[in-house]
């Protein structure tokens, strides 16, 4: 029996010059593949050649950075979306009676995007992101845990990415069965070098690419931040920015790992007279005092979802906000404008003195 033709295989297979470069084109990621290879002996040459040739072949040979990024954006506001439908099946499910606490590990847009790749067999015209929804959404699994006798934590899983793009491959694609579920785990690893505008990530972990442990903050990093409008001389930002990378664990309160609300409170109990284990459901209508968005400034809690408040960042100017976002993730800066939609409150906690006067410039 034949070894699956795998992407890996073939750009192996490319740099020992056993496959002709039009055959690889018909069947797998060509630049991308070879600069994989390439990247193995040059390094730092991976968020180079190879990051910088794989968005124009995901997206049809796309070359417009502005079109990837709106290509990007539908898999991006699909991610928003399940986060809210999501909630609403945990509550739909949940025993009869009950509040529920929500601590839910959701999918993100590259693992959408990874399987509308084969669904529309690498042609995203004829993507069907609804149909990728629909089967993402069904598939996930959620578990109820007693919290007291009035409420439940409900936790949810999904399936490996390999697993469910099979059954969205149609008939005569590049990729089917096995080899399907190979390349959608291929496109996924692809994907999480890429921000939501289609650009390669650094590894500062500043768009949310950071590993384990907190980034450096360097005289580059903060000057390059402040140039983005970030607050980094106000001291719960900069603390905030201390831990970017650090990884998110449900239930931590810090100083290495964090839940959204185990980040704020942490930052709070540096800086104001906040010393309990606050949760988002207990600060989002009480904490500090309510502003609008109009009004917002560094240092603001921002908690989402109007109607069922479970997750919570800070806002550290430049339209960013710091945040730990969920399992499998770190602490990270985001974009306020692609989540501003569903805020359901604004608060601004009480700040002492010590936060208010300003770190010197570096």
């Amino acid at each position: 029996m034949a070894e699956p033709l795998t992407i890996a295989r073939i750009a192996a297979a490319a740099v020992r010059g056993v496959v002709d470069k039009e055959s690889i084109e018909r069947k797998v990621l060509v630049g991308a593949g070879v600069a994989l290879v390439a990247a193995l002996f040059m390094g730092t040459a991976f968020a180079g050649a190879f990051a910088a040739s794989v968005p124009s072949f995901l997206f049809g040979h796309q070359k417009d950075p502005a079109a990837i990024a709106a290509q990007i954006k539908t898999y991006a506001d699909l991610e928003n979306r399940l986060q809210n439908d999501a909630i609403d099946d945990a509550v739909a499910g949940a025993p009869a009676g009950k509040t529920v606490e929500a601590n839910l590990d959701l999918p993100t847009w590259r693992y959408l995007l990874a399987l509308s790749a084969i669904q529309c067999d690498q042609n995203f015209t004829r993507a069907d992101p609804q149909a990728v929804y629909d089967l993402v959404r069904s598939s996930i699994a959620y578990t109820y845990t007693a919290e007291g006798t009035s409420t439940v934590l409900a936790t949810s899983a999904y399936p490996p990415v390999a697993d469910l793009a099979p059954k969205l491959a149609p008939a005569g694609a590049a990729f089917t069965g096995t080899e399907a579920g190979q390349a959608a785990e291929r496109y996924l690893a692809i994907l999480g070098t890429f921000d939501e505008t289609g650009q390669v990530l650094d590894a500062s972990g500043l768009n949310g690419a950071g590993g384990p442990g907190a980034t450096a903050l360097t005289p580059e990093v903060l000057g390059e931040l402040d140039k983005s409008g970030v607050a980094v001389n106000f001291p719960p930002v900069r603390l905030a920015l201390s831990v970017l990378g650090c990884p998110y664990v449900w239930g931590a309160t810090g100083p290495d790992t964090f839940d959204c609300s185990g980040l704020a409170d942490w930052i709070m109990r540096h800086y104001t007279s906040f010393t309990a284990r606050g949760t988002t459901a207990s600060m989002w209508n009480t904490l500090g005092t309510s502003v609008s968005l109009s009004q917002i400034q560094p240092g603001d809690m921002i908690f989402w979802e109007a109607g069922h408040v479970h997750h919570v960042g800070m806002y550290i100017g430049g339209g960013k906000y710091v945040h730990a976002p969920r399992t499998g993730d770190v602490v990270k800066i985001s974009e306020l404008s692609a989540r501003s939609s569903t805020i359901a409150s604004i608060r601004r906690p009480s700040w002492d003195a010590s936060a208010t006067a300003k770190l010197p410039p570096d």
